[in-house]
């Protein structure tokens, strides 16, 4: 499919809303890998599909996703406003021809994160978390840091998301876990923090 039909396609799944989140992901996406040294093209594509599922029903969801390896434990069974990430993996590997596994995984890890997120994953989560769109308290200074500083952002996604699941008494998933837990170490093993 070509990237306007893939387009085309993303629109008619999701709310108009939805699609506008999407585009504003898109574009910063593209920004951000310009900035850092990635595909461009690929980090646009992979914010434009990055939501593909998020308007289907949860069972629908649920049926996508569950034919991917991804591993059903409670906090993800406990959590499914975190399914369409690896739903829309699964949908754009199948439905929309994309086998580019930097965007695959992109998709898939764009709201949990992950131990070892490669450049791709990293620019798809801190667009989605810092798009035009977002409202929230700080978006805007975060996405400014984000052009200088992508760690510093996916490290304060993380955080912030553990905070508010922990506040909220929501599983965290293991991935959100270990994603912060390696930023943060890696952050100490430079410090002086872990030498006697």
């Amino acid at each position: 499919m070509t990237l306007e039909e893939i387009t085309q396609r993303v629109k008619s799944m999701l709310k108009p809303k939805r699609f506008v989140h999407s585009c504003n992901v898109a574009r910063l996406a593209r920004e951000l890998a310009e900035k850092n040294g990635a595909d461009a093209d690929k980090a646009y594509l992979a914010g434009m599909i990055h939501d593909v599922c998020k308007n289907l029903p949860e069972e629908e969801q649920f049926t996508i996703a569950h034919n991917s390896d991804i591993i059903w434990d409670n906090a993800m069974m406990a959590s499914p406003q975190l399914w369409h990430a690896p739903a829309g993996a699964e949908y754009a590997r199948k439905e929309l021809g994309i086998h580019d596994e930097e965007i695959l995984l992109a998709v898939r890890y764009h709201t949990t994160g992950r131990a070892g997120m490669g450049l791709m994953e990293k620019i798809l989560f801190v667009a989605d978390l810092t798009s035009d769109d977002r409202e929230y308290p700080g978006a805007r200074e975060l996405q400014e840091l984000a052009r200088n500083n992508l760690d510093a952002v996916v490290e304060e996604g993380l955080a912030f998301t553990i905070r508010d699941l922990s506040q909220h008494r929501r599983p965290v998933h293991l991935d959100t876990v270990r994603a912060y837990n390696e930023i943060v170490g890696r952050k100490l093993e430079a410090s002086d923090a872990f030498r006697p």
